[in-house]
């Protein structure tokens, strides 16, 4: 089940500002490169956000097919440079795929936020569910950054619940 599609871009774009807009002046801090300064920025990061949701569910898709060579394809060549293939490939097997083994749909609440990794690489990160075929929640975190001009996955969480963030 892919990621439910949020509101369209310009109301969440318009919903932003109104919250930027309440909050007084001295409580806002300063712009970090994943906080647009513009309504047509606002527009522009939720239409990019689309993009990365589709790296979510190719990731999803994958994993849960047992597709071992098209999860790690999907790693971060940064990433995997720096952890070693050999690495990938065992978390990959080892945590990953025996996670999404008894995957029956993805949870309905998603929480998404700007991330930047190591790297200097901008994207999203993803705090979501997994509900296995026993109806049981599973926390999972999933980064997806920009590298070469497309979305990549940056780093899988799999069993982890982060305060605040799953909701």
């Amino acid at each position: 089940m892919p990621i439910p599609s949020r509101t369209p871009a310009a109301a969440l774009a318009a919903a932003l500002l109104a919250a930027l807009a309440a909050a007084p002046a001295s409580a806002q801090s300063p712009r970090s490169p994943n906080q647009p300064a513009s309504m047509e920025a606002h527009i522009a990061t939720a239409e990019r956000e689309d993009a990365f949701r589709g790296a979510v569910n190719a990731f999803v898709a994958a994993a849960v097919a047992g597709d071992t060579a098209r999860v790690e394809a999907m790693i971060s060549p940064r990433m995997r440079e720096r952890a070693g293939g050999e690495a990938v490939r065992r978390v990959v097997g080892a945590q990953v795929l025996p996670f999404f083994a008894d995957f029956a749909e993805l949870g309905k609440s998603v929480t998404i936020a700007g991330t930047t990794d190591q790297f200097g690489s901008a994207g999203f990160v993803y705090y979501l569910y997994a509900v296995s075929r026993r109806a049981e929640r599973r926390p999972w975190v999933l980064y997806v950054v920009e590298e070469g001009g497309r979305p990549v996955v940056a780093n899988v969480l799999v069993g982890r619940f982060v305060e605040g963030r799953h909701q």
